[in-house]
């Protein structure tokens, strides 16, 4: 865990910080306020979500730990940067859109939503793999034969150098029509130089 912590004193204090962990916790004692202070971790490089038990709302989900998990991915990938992890608890991931990356060069069109978006130099990786972790995109319901649509809703749109691992990835649709992004990649729709699908179904 990196993190940074900030509080908030008076002028006057000269308050220090005691960083204790134990059992995942970490508890922040400050000595030499003047006044009560606050403290919060303000940045992870891991990152975690859980479908069943996690929760979007920060002050019970912070997405610092498995027991304080973001409920949704595009929660969790609000938060991550490049280079950070994603860790994914078992479960089925099918709440919430996310705007997808630009597609690949030459495709244009840029509006079908997708599950996920991973960004640049993320890796998004489920923690016990595809057989129960799964990402499910929707089908347009205004399209009873193929599901493709505007209310389509792909499985993962992929930036550079990103990653997603260990996942089956199903239901992902797309619009109907001429070649563009938005009609391609119902399932991973991949943009930019390095991006990687690995061990998923």
């Amino acid at each position: 865990l990196v993190c940074a912590i900030g509080f908030e004193t008076s002028a006057e204090g000269a308050p220090s910080a005691t960083l204790t962990s134990s059992g995942g916790k970490l508890t922040v004692s400050l000595v030499g306020a003047t006044k009560a202070a606050t403290a919060r971790p303000v940045y992870s490089t891991f990152w975690y979500v859980d479908a069943e038990n996690g929760a979007d709302n920060e002050t019970v989900g912070t997405g610092y730990s498995p027991e304080t998990a973001f409920r949704t991915l595009a929660a969790v990938m609000a938060k991550a940067e490049s280079g950070d992890t994603v860790y994914a608890a078992p479960g089925d991931y099918r709440e919430k859109t996310m705007k997808s990356a630009a597609g690949p060069s030459g495709l244009s069109g840029n509006s079908l939503p997708s599950r996920v978006t991973v960004g640049y130099g993320v890796t998004l990786e489920s923690a016990e793999g595809p057989e129960v972790t799964f990402i499910t995109g929707e089908a347009d319901s205004a399209d009873a034969t193929y599901g493709l649509g505007s209310a389509a809703i792909r499985g993962v749109s992929l930036n550079g150098q990103g990653t997603v691992r260990g996942f089956t990835i199903r239901n992902g649709h797309t619009f109907s029509g001429a070649e563009s992004a938005d009609t391609s990649g119902g399932g991973v729709l991949a943009s930019g130089t390095g991006a990687l699908v690995e061990d998923c179904i």
